[in-house]
């Protein structure tokens, strides 16, 4: 986590403002939906907005609260989504692979096989064949 954004005065200023616009931008869809809850959204915007631009330190609290909420959510929700792609993608590719008869492996077992080495030509026997990779 970046803490050197916990004592940055346009941080706090960034973050009071950019809250107020959602906050107001919400109270305006509970609005066009004739809910209840309008004012309270507006009001709230407009006090992080107002904080935001008049006295930003009164917002450090809830700054420091939101990154860590923050970084709490980024480390779950990556881990989340990394496990569901494992197991919607991956597995059911290794799962078919079996099924076929393909394995990880270009080769199959062979019992009578002394070794699995596989020898390389001429070509790898010469220093400056390594030099000119690409």
């Amino acid at each position: 986590m970046d803490k050197t954004k916990f004592n940055n005065r346009k941080e706090w200023r960034k973050f009071g403002i950019g809250l107020g616009i959602i906050l107001c931008a919400v109270a305006l869809v509970q609005l066009l939906k004739g809910r209840p809850a309008a004012p309270v959204f507006l009001t709230a915007g407009a006090v992080s907005a107002g904080l935001g631009l008049a006295l930003p330190a009164a917002l450090k609290p809830l700054f420091i609260l939101f990154l860590v909420l923050g970084e709490i959510l980024g480390w779950i929700s990556t881990r989340v989504i990394l496990a569901v792609l494992f197991y919607a993608v991956l597995t059911p590719i290794a799962l078919i692979r079996k099924a076929v008869g393909r394995g990880p492996m270009p080769m199959s077992p062979d019992p009578k096989a002394s070794t699995y080495w596989i020898t390389r030509g001429k070509k790898f026997e010469d220093p400056a064949s390594f030099e000119n990779q690409f």
